[in-house]
């Protein structure tokens, strides 16, 4: 009787290892596809965020011209419209103080509306589109400390803090992706 010593016997060993092999495949296999769909997610979010940046930044460029284009007495009347544009003038905020309660709450969605009572200007179509909605809202914080004094000049440098916005929404408007605001110090004599 010929006898059976199961060490010796390698029948089916090939099939084992070639299973654990293509088990450790796979796991590699699916690993890499989901770092791949992550570094996308990623990559797609900071391509967001840079737009969201570069339009709420040419959104703050576009207030400093409009405050740059406004008419002196129109400044000093607390509103701003650059010379050439249609419509009403729009109302300035006004404050020296970030912390004071008549310092617009730029983080508030009812700050920088459209609808009567506007204090903010939508930014040009150029910058605004359906999906990203930019736009700039100035704050006059009147002549800095230091500056000006010489009370017998006809003008005074004033300072304003302008602020620019920009949403990246769905195609619904129903949530917002991202959201970026930026602050930008300008001067102008008037």
């Amino acid at each position: 009787m010929k006898e059976i010593k199961p060490l010796k016997n390698e029948d089916g060993t090939i099939l084992v290892i070639s299973l654990i092999v293509l088990a450790l495949a796979s796991m590699i296999g699916i690993a890499a596809t989901m770092t791949a769909s992550l570094e996308l997610q990623i990559s797609g979010n900071d391509r967001h965020y840079a737009e969201n940046f570069y339009r709420a930044e040419a959104a703050t460029m576009v207030g400093a011209r409009a405050i740059e284009g406004t008419l002196p007495a129109v400044l000093r009347a607390g509103k701003f419209k650059a010379e050439g544009e249609t419509g009403d003038e729009i109302p300035l905020s006004t404050s020296t103080d970030p912390t004071g309660a008549d310092f617009p709450d730029i983080y508030e969605d009812n700050t920088w509306t459209d609808e009567t009572g506007q204090i903010s200007a939508a930014a040009p179509d150029a910058i605004s589109n359906g999906v990203y909605k930019a736009k700039f809202l100035p704050v006059n914080k009147g002549v800095p400390p230091g500056d000006s004094l010489d009370q017998t000049a006809i003008t005074q440098i004033n300072e304003f803090t302008i602020y620019g916005r920009s949403i990246l929404e769905t195609a619904d408007s129903s949530k917002k992706l991202s959201e970026v605001i930026i602050e930008v110090g300008y001067r102008r004599r008037f």
